[in-house]
């Protein structure tokens, strides 16, 4: 089983099972606020593809934050030199 922890609301989990006739069931659950969705794979193709998305998802939504927190800095910035003058 590997977790990948997307924010302190969402984690996503996946489990691998090789089966002795090389039947490879995957599944990946994502849970976000108490809901929860699993998806059901039989390619291991198919779930490493969804991990890297979901990486990728993370990433973005991390630069996505990192910008909103810069631009709510230099609004607060601006407003300090404002109520100076």
């Amino acid at each position: 089983m590997k977790d990948i922890v997307v924010s302190e609301r969402t984690k996503v989990e996946s489990d691998v099972i090789v089966s002795s006739s090389a039947d490879v069931r995957a599944t990946l659950t994502l849970t976000h606020e108490g809901g929860k969705a699993t998806l059901r794979f039989t390619s291991l193709d198919a779930i490493e593809m969804a991990e890297s998305a979901l990486h990728a998802l993370y990433y973005e939504s991390l630069l996505e934050r990192e910008m909103l927190e810069q631009e709510a800095l230099l609004e607060e910035a601006h407003e300090f030199g404002m109520n100076r003058t």
